[in-house]
């Protein structure tokens, strides 16, 4: 009961602004897109990658009406945190759905000890937030490069075990990195977004940044289940398999270094009255 005035004068808000039904068009063709393109994983025939084929089309073409526009190419500002939100998911979601396989099937460890990693990891994401967290002034481009970098550590550690050059308890070393890699700087891309949006944006901006973790981390979890897929069928080694995952996702992580400086935009700074940068010290404070 004491919740309904608010209530009231929300809806009040809402109706008041106008809404492009379109969007809602556009947010169902991302959702087939994203069903068809996780569908390989399961399905790796000429139907299945025709699906796939079609659902990436079509995920692509409602991502591009509902990010915000330059997202695709790093725009400085809120476009590039959302493009680096997806890049940063994407890795780190597609490998970490083969971490507990790759040391049952090519070390037959037990579940519960080729789950441990996960479990590392998070605790590792865990410290690397809270670290972040008690920076006083941090750069926020620094430590997204440095999660990129931390990220792509792991996927190189955990190929060399997957294809066993290293022993599988280097698994329960190397992979925690991928945590602190990911506490370093999928947290600070969101407080940059938070930092460079305004409040008339601040609800689709953040929309907008869930809407590409889930994308492309559907995107790499379905190229990581093809290759298992094949790996299943024969047509390659799992090894292969999976260090081609942890291969690709690493080399997507180098390949974004260079795009971290896209986080630094200069924006109003309604409490000092004056121009700050997004993303380094002295911006906003999240």
């Amino acid at each position: 009961m004491l919740i309904l005035p608010s209530l009231r004068q929300l809806r009040s808000t809402i109706g008041a602004g106008r809404m492009d039904p379109r969007r809602i068009g556009y947010a169902l063709l991302t959702a087939v897109g994203v069903a068809g393109v996780a569908n390989l994983g399961e399905h790796l025939t000429l139907p299945g990658v025709a699906v796939a084929v079609v659902g990436l089309a079509a995920m692509l073409t409602g991502l591009r009406r509902l990010l915000p526009e330059g997202t695709s190419r790093f725009a400085t500002g809120v476009p590039a945190t959302i493009a680096f939100r997806g890049v940063l998911a994407g890795i780190f979601v597609g490998m970490e759905v083969i971490v507990p396989l790759t040391l049952s099937v090519q070390l037959h460890y037990s579940p519960t000890l080729a789950g441990t990693p996960l479990m590392l990891s998070a605790l590792s994401w865990a410290t690397a937030s809270t670290i972040q967290g008690r920076l006083r002034q941090p750069n926020r481009a620094a430590l997204v490069r440095l999660g990129l970098v931390l990220m792509a550590v792991a996927g190189a550690g955990m190929a060399l075990v997957a294809v066993r050059i290293l022993p599988g308890a280097f698994a329960f070393v190397v992979w925690p990195f991928a945590g602190f890699g990911a506490g370093f700087a999928i947290t600070s891309v969101s407080v940059v977004m938070l930092e460079c949006t305004t409040d008339a944006n601040r609800g689709s901006d953040s929309a907008a940044l869930q809407l590409a973790d889930s994308s492309v981390s559907a995107l790499s979890a379905a190229f990581a289940g093809a290759l298992i897929a094949l790996a299943v069928n024969g047509r390659i080694g799992y090894g292969s398999g999976f260090a081609v995952v942890y291969l690709s996702m690493a080399v997507v992580g180098v390949l974004a270094v260079s795009r971290a400086s896209r986080l630094r935009v200069v924006a109003a700074s309604p409490a000092a009255g004056r121009a700050v940068e997004c993303g380094r010290p002295g911006s906003v404070s999240s």
